[in-house]
């Protein structure tokens, strides 16, 4: 992995209303193409199991942070789930070293469905309490506009504009590796232990939410988003 040349994590995070700005041009120039974020990663490509796209994650947000997404089952997933992004972010002064931050739940039809955050066995990376990650994370900002970095725009866009939903979540997480340890357990143990998967979840409330961030009342119906945007079905 190469080095994080342009982090700098002295630059400010986008805004509410500029991520909202950002989602809603990833979300024309993708109704423009009847595409949607896994259908521009699978690039025309039959889904395999466990497979991550990109083979070699994609760096976005400033070069701070990475992703992959891929589709397997979880336990518990909710129905008409196809895969997730998995994300992570870059530990300062250590930028080969990599902490998983949360991921992103897709439907079948390519749109967001939930956030969620897993135990460390699942992600592997450096484990980190939420206090410190929340604490430490790079700045998000948008990569220029070519097409190659649709998708990592529309995760930046995401993250900074969920980005107090998925914070709870990091607390959650931690909580509920508390409680389930109930003080006994070491936690270098209940992070290995694979009867803790998924440890926090919450849905995303996409057009409502974008629109509070513009200002504006949501003017489009997810039914209609959804139809101008393609479907991931056909390739499950």
């Amino acid at each position: 992995m190469q080095p994080v040349a342009s982090e700098n994590r002295n630059a400010p995070t986008l805004t509410e209303f500029e991520a909202g700005q950002l989602l809603l041009a990833c979300l024309e120039r993708l109704g423009e193409k009847a595409s949607n974020p896994v259908l521009e990663l699978l690039a025309g490509e039959e889904v395999v199991i466990a497979r991550h796209y990109p083979e070699r994650a994609l760096r976005f947000g400033g070069g701070g942070w990475r992703a992959y997404y891929h589709c397997h089952e979880t336990p518990d997933g909710p129905e008409g789930a196809h895969g997730h992004f998995h994300i992570f972010a870059a530990r300062p002064g250590a930028p080969e070293a990599w902490t998983h931050v949360v991921a992103l739940a897709m439907d079948r039809m390519g749109q967001p469905q939930h956030w969620f955050t897993v135990n460390h066995w699942v992600s592997g990376g450096v484990w980190c309490p939420a206090p410190t990650l929340l604490d430490e994370l790079p700045p998000l900002r948008p990569e220029p506009s070519q097409e190659p970095v649709l998708v990592g725009r529309w995760l930046t866009a995401m993250l900074a504009l969920f980005s107090a939903d998925w914070r709870a979540l990091l607390r959650e997480r931690d909580r509920a590796l508390e409680s389930a340890r109930a003080g006994a357990q070491p936690l270098e143990e209940m992070l290995k232990d694979r009867s803790h998967y998924v440890l926090s979840r919450c849905p995303v409330d996409l057009v409502p939410t974008l629109g509070r961030a513009l200002g504006v009342a949501a003017a489009e119906t997810e039914d209609q988003q959804r139809s101008e945007q393609g479907c991931v079905d056909h390739m499950s």
